[in-house]
């Protein structure tokens, strides 16, 4: 008897399910090996002048190098799209708000916002702008993009998947990019709008336990805020994008050591610039040389540049200022006319543009047809109240400086790349625009230095922490901070400068910057080892020594918090045990410290119970409580600090629902025996089994392939069947604030989740530079199949770092001139 007979379902099971996903599967494989990129090949190609040469390393990074500057750009488009278009493709989609094109229905909130932001028109403007020396170089990297699209044998899986092809680059679609990172860095307005709803709710001194402090409020805001048809909660989006909360600051590290006190005796630079991950990293190392370009260090796949690095002469590092140039203006409208605006009295037009956005139809679905959006601007800018529905009596306004880019921010980075002393280094960050940030020197000649370059607003009323009443013409903008006096300083007497999102002036600078500083805790930490190392080693602190500080996992601040847990008496048998363990604890955030695991879940869960109580008590509409949520998932180490430090039974820890009043240590227990609740019920009774590594994790979310309770910094997506193959997450150690910053979420289903974090971290010795040290957190590729999607993803989370230099490249993929001799 036939097997077929005497086994008939699994003979079609096997035939109509197993037969056909081996098929698929084979086929899926096929393509996917024959999108990775060719590195051994030579082209005769148009556009170029001289031959351009690239090799790479074992992980992949690319040594670009050709007889002319303008042709290793090019080589520079070509391996970004090789080895990063999707990326690229999603960044000029998500920053024009093109989105829903490809994606559907789910992706126009996300489209809506960035089409009355307006980035792409600003891009174009920016393009209009650029010298024409920036152009040509711009030009030159985008044919090598086209090119490099071109010559793929197939494209990445993701345009396969989605089932379209992507446009050739183009010059707006590099500067829509720098748009893009412009607003993602300069996030200041959310945090107006959530101190204006924490205001209206607690009043100003609450809400500065929540918030980094200001000092007051203008009177025109206060009689607005008791204006009943004044609802901030319409700042905030619907479904499920929340763009006015702001994320918190995600930190970044930079300090330089005068040569003086080096082994080496040139300077020493430390960076880890801390984004949002992504898979792949946002950023992709490569080496340029050209007839006198010749740098080397991290890129962002869709620019021409070095953004980060070294050159031959000098290096430099970046960090977010966190500088306040976003500000709110509440518009007063006309009650006859809701396209006109008040502004001392008088009525004037808005600017009223009208956008399509396609749709792509989904399966078994009619194809939509395309949401209309009308974009209104006042001389403020944009009417992003608009991004939820036109309101009756005001609306708001965003200024920000990204509004007034230029094109100074792509030639500051691109003339960096050339600058070989102090003086050029500061003519060429002279054009920088947006976003502020912290740029750190350092020169083989031994000089050290700091400029924060860049549009500081002047206001001359009010100070930017809450919206401005828009209708007084005095509140507006006059003008920018002068550059001969935007913060600096070189060669300081004590030897080193330090930055980290910490505040870098004093109170004696004439100018108001922000009040959205990031806590000293790194800071502070950075400079007292640093100091330790001067005393103690002298002239003969090496990169060892940076590299060792740059991992530092110790807990941040003066010890309040762990001293007062580990005073608490315990009640139970369970709190013996733990507290004990705490009692032990160097402070050290190690991913394989129990002590790690108690402290992050006690206090994560005392600090929800402090401020979830409160938000809940006041009645916020749903669309505010959701944005909200994010101040009681994300820890404000210096709230439990003013408590556990001054000893104050605060109001703050009172539950509103109950009837009793309770002390701040009432809740500590409470907060206490949840911590233990939660990780015994994970990992079971013995808390010495219980590891911070294990609650860990750090999450590298693909979009739009990632879970989208695994993304929260993408916009939203419906979970997807490819998370698997693109997503990737690690185990990790580290904490809120320590120099190896791990900040963790502590919502229902992102508890203990890590998604931010040092993307690169790069440690430059002047006196030996090809023996300096890189570090990325994934890897080169974009292409999953690829061994370089993440080859570095555990190495860079076990603190492992790779000499910054390619000696070590083979291969060879060439260009030759087309129709002539190479140069």
């Amino acid at each position: 008897m036939s097997f077929w007979k005497t086994h008939p379902f699994l003979t079609r099971f096997f035939i109509f399910v197993i037969t056909p996903s081996v098929a698929i599967i084979g086929m899926l494989t096929v393509y996917l090996r024959m999108s990775l990129p060719s590195t051994n090949a030579e082209f005769s190609i148009n556009g170029i002048s001289s031959k351009v040469v690239i090799t790479r390393t074992g992980f992949s990074v690319p040594r670009i190098s050709s007889g002319k500057d303008i042709d290793t750009y090019f080589g520079l488009g070509f391996v970004h799209a090789q080895d990063r278009l999707w990326q690229m493709e999603m960044h000029r989609r998500v920053a024009a708000g093109r989105l829903a094109e490809i994606l559907g229905e789910e992706a126009l909130p996300s489209d809506i916002f960035m089409r009355t932001l307006g980035l792409y028109k600003n891009a174009k403007n920016v393009w209009r702008k650029l010298p024409e020396r920036e152009k040509k170089i711009l030009l030159s990297y985008v044919g090598g993009v086209n090119e490099g699209i071109e010559k793929l044998n197939a494209l990445p899986a993701e345009f396969g998947a989605l089932q379209y092809k992507p446009e050739l680059w183009k010059p707006e679609d590099s500067l829509v990019w720098m748009q893009l990172m412009s607003w993602r860095l300069s996030g200041n307005y959310g945090f107006e709008v959530h101190r204006t709803l924490l205001i209206q709710a607690f009043g100003l001194e609450k809400a500065n336990l929540l918030l980094p402090k200001v000092d007051s409020v203008s009177s025109e805001i206060s009689e607005v805020f008791e204006n009943s048809k004044f609802h901030f909660d319409q700042l905030i989006g619907s479904s499920g994008v929340t763009y006015s909360a702001p994320d918190k600051y995600t930190g970044s590290n930079s300090w330089v050591v005068a040569g003086e006190h080096s082994k080496s005796g040139k300077p020493l630079l430390a960076n880890d610039p801390h984004l949002a991950n992504t898979m792949p990293a946002i950023w992709y190392m490569a080496e340029l040389k050209g007839d006198n370009l010749s740098t080397i260090g991290a890129t962002f796949p869709g620019l021409p540049f070095i953004v980060i690095g070294r050159n031959d002469s000098i290096a430099w590092g970046v960090t977010s200022m966190l500088a306040d140039t976003q500000d709110i203006f509440l518009e007063k409208l006309n009650p006859l006319n809701r396209h006109q605006y008040e502004i001392d009295g008088e009525f004037l037009d808005m600017d009223i543009q009208r956008e399509k956005i396609f749709i792509r139809k989904d399966y078994l679905r009619r194809k939509p047809r395309p949401h209309e959006v009308v974009i209104r601007r006042t001389v403020h800018g944009p009417v992003i109240s608009d991004v939820t529905g036109e309101l009756t009596d005001f609306a708001y306004s965003l200024r920000w400086t990204g509004d007034d880019e230029d094109g100074g921010t792509f030639s500051a980075f691109l003339n960096l790349n050339y600058a070989s002393n102090w003086d050029e280094f500061r003519s060429a960050l002279k054009t920088f625009v947006t976003p502020i940030h912290n740029f750190l020197y350092a020169d083989k000649q031994g000089n050290i230095g700091y400029l924060a370059p860049g549009n500081f607003p002047i206001r001359k009323f009010g100070d930017g922490s809450i919206p401005t009443a828009g209708w007084l013409s005095k509140n507006s903008w006059h003008g920018w901070i002068p550059f001969s006096d935007v913060p600096a300083s070189y060669n300081p007497e004590r030897g080193y400068i330090v930055t980290a999102n910490n505040k870098v002036v004093d109170d004696t600078y004439p100018y108001h910057l922000t009040f959205d500083w990031a806590p000293d805790y790194r800071a502070d930490r950075i400079s007292e080892e640093l100091s330790r190392l001067i005393k103690e080693k002298s002239s003969e602190i090496d990169i060892a020594d940076m590299k060792q500080l740059q991992l530092d996992l110790k807990s941040p601040g003066k010890n309040t918090i762990l001293h007062h847990l580990k005073s608490l008496r315990p009640r139970t048998e369970n709190q013996t045990k733990v507290i004990d363990i705490l009692k032990t604890w160097d402070g050290k955030m190690s991913g394989s410290s129990s002590a790690a695991a108690i402290f992050a879940a006690w206090t994560g869960h005392y600090y929800r119970l402090l401020i979830k109580d409160d938000i809940d008590s006041v009645g916020f509409a749903p669309i505010a409580r959701r944005s909200l949520s994010r101040l009681e998932n994300n820890i404000h180490l210096e709230l439990l600090e003013e408590i556990f430090e001054d000893n104050i039974q605060s109001e703050i820890c009172d539950h509103k629902s109950t009837a009793s009043v309770e002390s701040c240590d009432d809740i500590l227990y409470i907060a206490l025996n949840h911590a233990i609740n939660e990780l015994t019920n994970r990992f079971g009774e013995s808390p010495d089994q219980w590891t911070w590594m294990d609650i860990h994790r750090n999450q590298f979310p693909h979009f739009p392939f990632s879970d989208s309770y695994l993304a929260p910094s993408n916009p939203y997506t419906e979970d997807s069947i490819l998370h698997g193959l693109f997503h990737r997450e690690v185990k990790a150690g580290g904490g809120i604030e320590t120099v190896n910053i791990a900040p963790y979420g502590l919502g229902d289903r992102n508890r203990y989740l890590q998604f931010y974090g040092p993307g690169y971290r790069q440690l430059i010795d002047l006196g030996k530079p090809n023996q300096s040290l890189f570090s990325n957190a994934t890897g080169q590729s974009g292409n999953p199949i690829s061994r370089h999607y993440d080859d570095l993803l555990i190495p860079h989370a076990e603190g492992r770092y790779l000499p910054m230099n390619t000696e070590n490249s083979s291969g060879a993929l060439s260009f030759q001139p087309a129709g002539k001799e190479a140069q």
